[in-house]
């Protein structure tokens, strides 16, 4: 099954746990961009348990953030030198705690929006999309990181209000745990701090 298979038959099931979130392939950076705010807000306003919120926000992120991408990019000859398996479960509990973090930070809702704003090129082929939550004390600045596969955009980094790169941080964070313990002590510390997140 394709991506816009997937996204096509997935739509009836969200629509009863997201309301109406646009589920379609993004064909363009911006697409991509508000199908996951789309999501996010509906997850946000969602009376329901952590464990169901994050299944609910998986859906849509599974097809909008390319976890692959990022979690080879943030460990680097790391992931090279590791075994398929080893690769496969890093991936996996990279993926868990992605999304357990989206749910844990956007867990409530209180009028917030999004906007879309302007999109540019960015460097080796990338996009780049801007947007703002808008509160009701302030309006936060976000910066997404757009690359093209299979004819549609992934999100693969994400800068905040500063201009921080969230791939750069984790990138970081991941350096020294790996030196600690390699990729099977990485893969344990991004299971068990979704499992934290996802318990509340």
């Amino acid at each position: 099954m394709n991506r816009r298979q997937f996204i096509a038959a997935l739509g009836a099931g969200m629509a009863t746990a997201l309301g109406n979130v646009p589920l379609h392939a993004a064909a363009t950076p911006s697409a991509t961009v508000e199908i996951f705010h789309s999501a996010l807000l509906e997850s946000m306003k969602a009376a329901a348990p952590t464990q169901r919120r994050f299944e609910v926000l998986a859906s849509v992120m599974d097809n909008t953030f390319d976890f692959q991408v990022m979690i080879k990019t943030a460990t680097g000859r790391y992931w090279r030198d590791s075994a398929d398996a080893e690769r496969s479960s890093l991936l996996a509990a990279f993926r868990k705690s992605s999304i357990a973090s989206y749910v844990a930070q956007f867990s409530s809702f209180s009028d917030e929006s999004f906007s879309t704003g302007t999109t540019r090129d960015g460097p080796a082929g990338t996009r780049i999309v801007e947007a703002l939550l808008v509160t009701a004390s302030r309006s936060v600045k976000f910066v997404y990181v757009l690359r093209q596969r299979e004819q549609t955009w992934w999100i693969i980094d994400v800068l905040l209000d500063a201009g921080i790169s969230q791939l750069a941080v984790r990138t970081a964070e991941f350096g020294r745990t790996l030196k600690d313990g390699g990729v099977q002590k990485l893969t344990k510390a991004l299971s068990d701090q979704a499992e934290r997140l996802i318990r509340g």
